[in-house]
């Protein structure tokens, strides 16, 4: 059998966001395992998250082309640039080469 150990935070705040971290020790070993905790503020959690989709192939045959969609929507704020990435690297959205 375990032992088990919660913590409960009563009436939780943003303040109380951060990492926590449990540690188990015994004779044998030591664990730890950290949990990162993200409390938001009332109005923040009732304002819609913006949302991001890409649509598109996943396989194509070489030679053949692709057409890559990406949709931000967002009420509160709306995106004033949209950027595709490879490797890291920016690339046009010319889809001509």
């Amino acid at each position: 059998g375990g032992t088990k150990w919660n913590l409960i935070i009563r009436d939780v705040q943003v303040k109380d966001s951060g990492v926590y971290e449990c540690q188990v020790s015994s004779r044998m070993r030591h664990l730890r395992h950290h949990v990162t905790l993200m409390v938001t503020d009332q109005f923040s959690s009732m304002t819609p998250k913006p949302n991001i989709q890409i649509s598109g192939d996943n396989y194509v045959d070489e030679g053949d082309r692709i057409f890559l969609s990406c949709n931000a929507t967002s009420r509160e704020y709306p995106p004033e640039d949209i950027d595709w990435f490879r490797a890291g690297n920016t690339l046009t959205t010319d889809v001509s080469r």
